[in-house]
């Protein structure tokens, strides 16, 4: 079984990665393509999750939200290497992931133009929508 320990060891690979919207490789992931590729490079994915790239860069819909009802569990708690959902300030839908590393976050962030490890405080809890576990993912 994955551990959470494992998506975040993964996730740190990925570190410093460019990057790229809709990207899935090591020359470039946005914050969806970051979490599948690092979940697959763990154990391979349901063949529907690789397939995702039907999403706009700032979502006027609650799709994001929808997909991972359909392939994650919905958690109160956090856990290492669970994925939380960010909504940001005026927003009406989420629009960003990142990965919970335990007391900080790695996510792609097109601000940063890379793939980067913060701390898990502040502004980040406050934007916060949901959080969840990834398939797979024991507790």
């Amino acid at each position: 079984m994955i551990t959470g320990a494992d998506i975040a060891a993964e996730a740190r690979r990925w570190l410093a990665i460019p990057y790229v919207h809709q990207g899935r490789s090591f020359h470039g992931v946005d914050c969806v393509g970051l979490i599948i590729c690092v979940r697959d490079a763990v154990e391979a994915w349901p063949a529907g999750m690789l397939a995702i790239r039907n999403y706009a860069r700032a979502p006027t819909d609650g799709l994001l939200l929808e997909l991972l009802a359909q392939h994650c569990t919905r958690i109160s708690v956090l856990e290492e290497g669970c994925l939380l959902a960010i909504r940001w300030p005026l927003a009406k839908h989420s629009s960003h992931l990142a990965l919970y590393a335990g007391g900080s976050i790695i996510h792609a962030y097109q601000r940063a133009g890379k793939v980067v490890e913060t701390g898990y405080r502040a502004h980040w809890l406050r934007y916060t929508s949901s959080m969840w576990r990834l398939p797979g993912v024991g507790k």
